[in-house]
């Protein structure tokens, strides 16, 4: 596809010429699955050398090589097996490298890396790299999230998109919205995949802070409150038969910078103030929405309201706008072969392999934004619930997740919080209490007297 005028590596000989030309949608995704969807995938293909087969501990070498001499600039020292299980799962299956026998009984063999890969896949690389370097804030697998299967099916399976695939269809569709409100609906006919597999990746993106999304189920709550960012200079005045719960509630929604519901303010005022209990639950719900709405009309509150026809939204900020934009934009030129987008590739990506501190600082930021490396010991999850219910029993699983993020700085979602509960209750050391139909839980042989710790 594009012509290697220069050698990008010391004694290494210039890449036959070929013409830029357009290609086809699948191989974007492919690239896109193979390379794309994680930094450290873009520098194992562009630090691998011409005419080299590389066995797995020669090319994991390599890469520790391309991170300088100095042990300070080695910022990733990944597990030897990892760039290899790249060319293996992702970068051989499209033929960026190909597998090649190391001695003549064929009983050794590695990776070599192809034309293919030293022109298309370099440039991609390239440009990929430049763009999340020039967002800090992104990486490449906020935006495509893991391959779950292999980069290229087999003839006969049946097919299925991969997540980066569907996510760039996903991007594409959330910048060119020209409003807010966006349908599920819409998107998953846009894109082709059901509603469930969109809300999925929409939750994802929105959790990650690519997005701002917000969204509800069918049956849940339509109208949402918040404080103002700019309130009133005095307190609000408190309606004379409902003060305490006008206080609390005030307070309670200083605290969050999300949208509540009624349901979910009450919970909170339940967790924050346990002397209102399960059983005052009805009678403050016929009070909480006039309270709510008392703070609208006194200018410290804001209320949302989602319809029957768009129950979900997607936010931008300028940064996001800006982030998602350029990247869908640069894909965009190189699939249509734009002459200049494929040399700024080429260029940052002979920067990179030039420059070790910035290599070394492309590894960091894979590794802080990848979810295998930092994954964090079941047990040692487990054992931080425990530690956090022992400190708050009868704790729900909102308490938890909260929690989690405070104490321990790990972020879980709803579901993911619920299996490790339903996991501890079912090694039996955490019981499940039921209350008004609501799950909360405590550790097993502690009494139900223990006060509640407001760490």
């Amino acid at each position: 596809m594009i012509d290697m005028r220069e050698n990008f590596r010391e004694g290494q000989q210039p890449i036959p010429g070929s013409t830029e030309v357009e290609l086809p949608e699948v191989n974007i995704f492919d690239l896109l699955s193979s390379v794309g969807n994680i930094e450290t995938k873009a520098l194992t293909l562009i630090g691998m050398r011409k005419g080299v087969v590389y066995s797995r501990s020669e090319l994991h070498r390599e890469i520790m090589t391309h991170q300088g001499q100095s042990g300070q600039n080695k910022r990733w020292v990944m597990n030897p097996g990892v760039p290899f299980n790249y060319c293996m799962k992702s970068l051989c299956p499209i033929g960026l490298v190909t597998k090649e026998s190391m001695r003549n009984d064929d009983t050794a063999w590695g990776y070599e890396i192809t034309s293919y890969g030293l022109t298309t896949g370099f440039d991609f690389a390239g440009f990929l790299l430049r763009w999340s370097y020039e967002h800090p804030d992104f990486s490449l697998h906020q935006m495509f999230g893991s391959t779950q299967s292999n980069t290229i099916k087999d003839e006969n399976s049946e097919e299925k998109k991969r997540a980066p695939e569907t996510r760039y269809n996903i991007l594409k569709n959330v910048i060119n919205n020209p409003g807010n409100r966006i349908r599920q609906a819409d998107i998953a006919s846009a894109v082709g995949e059901r509603q469930g597999t969109i809300s999925s990746h929409l939750r994802t993106l929105g959790k990650s802070g690519v997005i701002s999304y917000e969204y509800i189920q069918s049956g849940e709550p339509v109208v949402f409150y918040k404080i103002k960012d700019n309130v009133p200079g005095k307190e609000p005045e408190q309606p004379r038969h409902k003060k305490t719960l006008s206080v609390r509630a005030y307070k309670v929604l200083q605290q969050e910078t999300d949208y509540l519901s009624n349901e979910q303010t009450e919970d909170l005022l339940i967790e924050e103030y346990p002397e209102y209990g399960e059983r005052h639950r009805e009678s403050m719900k016929s009070n909480i929405s006039s309270v709510l709405s008392d703070l609208v009309n006194q200018g410290y509150a804001e209320r949302k309201f989602f319809d029957s026809e768009y129950r979900s939204e997607v936010i931008l900020s300028e940064e996001q706008k800006e982030a998602i934009s350029s990247l869908v934009n640069l894909i965009d030129k190189f699939q249509r072969g734009d002459t200049q987008t494929i040399e700024e590739g080429r260029v940052f990506a002979q920067k990179v392999l030039n420059d070790p501190k910035l290599f070394s600082e492309l590894m960091l930021k894979a590794k802080e934004r990848s979810p295998n490396a930092n994954a964090t010991n079941k047990e040692e999850l487990e054992g931080w619930i425990v530690t956090i219910l022992h400190e708050n029993p009868k704790g729900n699983s909102r308490l938890v997740r909260r929690k989690l993020e405070e104490k321990y700085n790990k972020k879980l979602g709803d579901h993911a919080v619920s299996r490790y509960l339903r996991a501890l209750v079912k090694q039996e050391r955490i019981e499940a209490i039921k209350i008004n139909s609501r799950n909360v839980y405590k550790v097993v042989g502690e009494g139900d007297n223990t006060v509640s710790s407001k760490n």
